[in-house]
């Protein structure tokens, strides 16, 4: 079983950068969404995702900041849903409210 600590961004080889977002979009919602939830965790400000390697002779880091947590969250839980991954849905709703709890206690 994974611990907490075991977190590796997305990894991606890819042929053609048009088609990333279209042929890897669950992959890569899932990815944001464990990313958060490590990055939350950790207490770190950016959290690398996925890394995308162009057929051996370029690669990429895709990362987030935390400040943009919130709105990933939303937009994340959508794919998730439209993929019918229940259960990473509702991890990505218990973030939320953490973040959210965190928020209303430091008063931003």
């Amino acid at each position: 079983m994974k611990s907490k600590t075991d977190y590796k961004p997305l990894q991606i080889l890819v042929n053609s950068p048009d088609d990333i977002f279209d042929i890897h979009r669950l992959d890569i919602s899932k990815a944001i969404i464990h990313a958060m939830k490590f990055g939350y965790s950790k207490r770190r400000k950016v959290i690398d995702f996925a890394e995308l390697n162009f057929a051996g002779k370029m690669t990429v880091q895709l990362a987030i900041d935390r400040r943009e947590f919130p709105e990933l969250i939303e937009k994340n839980i959508a794919i998730l849903e439209e993929f019918e991954e229940y259960e990473l849905c509702a991890e990505a709703l218990k973030l939320k409210q953490k973040i959210g709890k965190n928020k209303s206690k430091k008063g931003l």
